[in-house]
């Protein structure tokens, strides 16, 4: 494939060659999901954390093509200002 881009959104949105935007994909496409949650602790009880680990119940993962145009002309953009 040529230089063509790809945007993947996972948890933020990263910019870089498909080839390696379908590698994270494939990789993360086996992962479970693990979650820490925390119980506050009630009538003199103490707060606690259980740990679970289950199958995905959505995927937060997605991926776009960006031409070379585009990437080029965002590129040259840089940083956006902080308003």
């Amino acid at each position: 494939m040529d230089n063509t881009r790809a945007v993947l959104q996972f948890r933020g949105e990263y910019v870089l060659p498909v080839e390696k935007a379908v590698e994270i994909m494939r990789l993360l496409s086996d992962a479970e999901t693990y979650e820490r949650k925390w119980h506050s602790g009630k009538d003199n009880a103490p707060s606690f954390y259980t740990h679970h680990i289950y199958s995905p119940t959505e995927s937060n993962l997605s991926l776009s093509l960006m031409t070379n145009g585009s990437y080029a002309m965002f590129k040259a953009a840089g940083n956006p200002n902080k308003d």
